[in-house]
């Protein structure tokens, strides 16, 4: 298979984007935007990256759990919200907390977004007065862009304001640990504010048809004709590039839009010159149930956490609460995640767990699919602020991708759009001729 960079019917020289994830669709789009022709050339058999939805027994499964923040700038910006048929979760949490006679859940409400919920007796049970207004001190910190500490990581930056042991094991273990993956609350300070910021202004959604129809929307744009599946850059020398059956070309620039251990892969040279600091992906392993009914403690479209510091449940979600059309007429589509690889006895163990915690309320769950993700986020180490997405490894040539920046849907655009720009820049005023050498 060869790419050709020669298309007599362009005037302008071609950049290729390797990556067909968010990253690599919004870089297309800045093209697109800027007049730039290119190529976007994809392993897969699909777009999206890790955003992608799979149809098993009319269920329609995401890859692990996830949320689309409607408070996403990049969303406005590439203005595909309006065209997303989104369910929201209220404001808030379930938590599970453990009371004399077994489980109780309590109703954590945004009492900024939804008045009357500041008489809910939930924020007594699960935070208390102290930590209630520990909490509005912090909202008001991150509404008013106020700094954190320099260098302090989310644990520290907690702990600093005076949030008790309780807070953090009801509340923020769970709740921003599972958004970081990242228990240990070991991200930069600058990284949780940028979270509880969008939290706090947005709603945690779902698209109708699962977050792979947020793929699909930001691609809808682009000319399929410029899109190759299924074909994987086996090696990549400056501009030049050879695929796995061999074949090479020559392009006007190059964009990696793949995750870090594949742009390590293509680009050797850069990847000595830049050390990971710490291993680079935090896993998460999640389980698909199909049921006719949910428990009655779960009632709203609220996330369920455990608030007791529990090692197998992190999160639950009725994800049909949010979205109907995720399953058939008549039943329920649950997610319940764990934030760890997967293990020999972990099933079991979660069973157990759930038949703990609702009794007979789930006696009817059917195993749909466990996704077990090892490269479910990047880790963030550094200062969130010190990452820009992007980096320009020569002229025409940029690695891109949330891995060097926000990790998250915001950031993976982010970083295409910059990536195209920093692209444009090295190429614009520049003579380029094309070149596609003979297969080797």
């Amino acid at each position: 298979m060869v790419i050709h960079a020669d298309d007599p019917t362009q005037s302008r020289p071609e950049v290729v984007i390797i990556g067909g994830g968010l990253t690599g669709l919004a870089c297309a789009r800045e093209f697109d935007r800027l007049g730039l022709p290119w190529r976007l050339i994809e392993a897969s058999d699909g777009l999206g990256g890790r955003v992608r939805t799979d149809t098993v027994d009319g269920f329609r499964l995401d890859r692990g759990f996830q949320v689309l923040l409607t408070d996403y700038p990049e969303l406005t910006r590439l203005d595909v919200l309006s065209r997303l048929d989104l369910g929201c979760f209220e404001p808030g949490a379930l938590v599970r907390l453990e009371v004399r006679r077994g489980a109780r859940f309590a109703r954590l409400s945004d009492p900024w977004r939804k008045p009357l919920t500041v008489f809910d007796p939930g924020w007594i049970r699960i935070l208390g007065l102290a930590d209630a207004l520990r909490l509005a001190r912090l909202r008001h910190e991150v509404l008013a862009d106020e700094p954190p500490p320099d260098g302090a990581t989310t644990a520290e930056y907690l702990a600093e304001l005076g949030f008790s042991e309780a807070a953090l094991r009801r509340f923020f273990v769970p709740f921003f640990g599972g958004v970081l993956l990242d228990r240990e609350l070991g991200a930069p300070a600058s990284l949780f504010r940028h979270l509880f910021r969008h939290f706090a202004r947005g709603d945690a959604a779902i698209p109708a048809g699962g977050m792979g129809a947020l793929s699909t929307e930001v691609a809808r744009s682009l000319d399929p004709g410029r899109i190759r599946l299924g074909t994987r850059v086996a090696s990549l020398a400056g501009t030049t590039l050879v695929d796995h059956e061999g074949h090479a070309m020559t392009a006007a620039g190059i964009v990696v839009a793949t995750d870090r251990d594949a742009a390590r892969d293509l680009l050797p040279k850069w990847a000595g010159d830049n050390p990971s600091p710490t291993p680079s992906w935090s896993s998460t392993t999640t389980f698909w149930f199909a049921a006719s009914s949910v428990p009655a403690a779960i009632d709203r479209p609220l996330i369920v956490l455990d608030g007791e510091g529990g090692e197998l449940i992190h999160h639950l979600a009725v994800h049909t609460r949010v979205a109907a059309d995720l399953a058939p007429e008549g039943q329920a589509l649950l997610s319940v995640s764990h934030d760890g690889a997967l293990r020999p006895d972990l099933q079991e163990a979660v069973m157990r767990t759930l038949a703990a915690w609702f009794g007979g309320g789930l006696a009817d769950l059917r195993l749909l699919r466990i996704d077990a993700i090892d490269r479910a986020l990047p880790r963030c180490a550094t200062p969130f602020a010190a990452r820009p997405g992007a980096t320009r490894v020569a002229p025409g040539v940029v690695v891109a991708g949330d891995h060097l920046g926000d990790p998250s849907i915001d950031g993976a655009l982010a970083a295409g759009r910059l990536a195209a720009t920093w692209v444009a820049a090295d190429l614009l005023g520049r003579p380029f001729e094309p070149r596609v050498p003979a297969p080797a």
